[in-house]
């Protein structure tokens, strides 16, 4: 049995860089140095980029979804094992934190019947056919919340699930909100509120907000906010 240490040094934005700094004496010889992996969207983290992807042998599509497609590939890994991986194929979504300048947020508590319940979100939606990220984060802050925005600022980028499904979240800061009206889909079940932004990241912590885009879209707004010396005036 051997064990390796392995030290991670940080280099530019997008590169994570790890080295072996030792291994037990009984390690068969094998060659040492340094692999760099890239960590920019759309990689495959921690995959060397020779063996990133995997090869696809056959994709059969199980179900076409009013949203997303369900599909099942029979893949060939990089270490010789075949399997079927059921995917979930989704068009991607735009999630917005809508920040006025009394330092407060809109939230949304909105019924979701997969966990059945009620569940705190910032205002989200899915990507329509040929809209870009902006251009649904416009539409959705207007059709959840009542709210425009006048200043728009991309905060990052998450993939929830990765472990059954390609689903890509835009996440945006609006600020200079102006009212607007309301224009929910049929099926939408959901209260706005408004909450000081330091008592959302609270609930965080007490567990109340447990959605994920939320979370992240809440953080990468804190630390924004801290990087630029807070909203302009």
């Amino acid at each position: 049995m051997c064990i390796l240490l392995y030290k991670i040094e940080y280099y530019p934005p997008g590169f994570l860089r790890t080295r072996k700094i030792s291994t037990r004496r009984h390690d068969p010889p094998r060659a040492t140095g340094t692999a760099i992996f890239s960590t920019f969207p759309g990689s495959r983290a921690g995959v060397a980029a020779k063996d990133m992807i995997a090869k696809i042998n056959k994709t059969v599509t199980l179900n076409q979804g009013r949203v997303f497609d369900f599909q099942r590939e029979n893949v060939t890994l990089e270490n010789g094992v075949t399997v079927d991986l059921d995917i979930v194929r989704h068009p991607g979504a735009s999630a917005i934190v809508p920040l006025f300048p009394d330092d407060t947020v809109i939230l949304i508590k909105q019924y979701r019947h997969a966990i059945g319940n009620f569940i705190w979100e910032i205002p989200a939606g899915t990507l329509d056919p040929d809209e870009t990220p902006i251009e649904c984060a416009k539409r959705e802050l207007i059709e959840e919340s009542g709210f425009s925005a006048n200043t728009w600022q991309k905060l990052g980028e998450i993939i929830p699930v990765p472990g059954y499904s390609d689903e890509r979240i835009h996440i945006f800061l609006a600020t200079d909100l102006l009212l607007s009206s309301q224009d929910l889909d049929e099926d939408e079940m959901l209260d706005v509120h408004k909450v000081k932004r330091v008592e959302a990241v609270n609930m965080i912590h007490k567990g109340l907000i447990q959605d994920a885009k939320t979370i992240s879209g809440l953080f990468l707004a804190a630390h924004w906010l801290e990087k630029n010396g807070g909203l302009k005036a």
